[in-house]
């Protein structure tokens, strides 16, 4: 994530990287997906971190897991909220493409919000 936004010009300071589910999932040997109840399990809290945020200026879902709160997220803020595909490692490989459209949304972003030194908020899955 830190190499795209470097690339698309945004100042690392001028972000916050959060996963949407802020705890571990999963069991004693491995993490597991994020679940939709996860999501529903998580949004008190995510409306608690939006609620301090008082500059926002955009919210970017990262993954499909993310994506599932966009709804909720939406009732939530007024801001934009854009998605973005996962920049790991299996998405990026199989489908490159997919780094081309994260670093596009990320350069367009940059330049809608030029200037300005409040954050943007990248929600990840987990």
């Amino acid at each position: 994530m830190n190499l795209l936004l470097a690339e698309a010009g945004i100042p690392r300071k001028a972000t916050l990287l959060w996963n949407i589910i802020s705890w571990y999932i999963g069991d004693q040997s491995r993490i597991r997906a994020g679940r939709r109840a996860d999501v529903r399990e998580a949004l008190p809290h995510l409306q608690e971190l939006l609620s301090m945020l008082h500059d926002l200026r955009v919210v970017v879902l990262v993954g499909g897991v993310a994506g599932l709160a966009e709804k909720s997220i939406g009732k939530l803020t007024d801001v934009p909220i854009h998605r973005a595909p996962h920049p790991s490692p299996k998405v990026f490989n199989i489908y490159p493409e997919k780094r081309a459209e994260a670093l596009a949304l990320y350069r367009m972003l940059r330049a809608r919000h030029a200037g300005g030194s409040a954050p943007q908020v990248q929600i990840d899955r987990q």
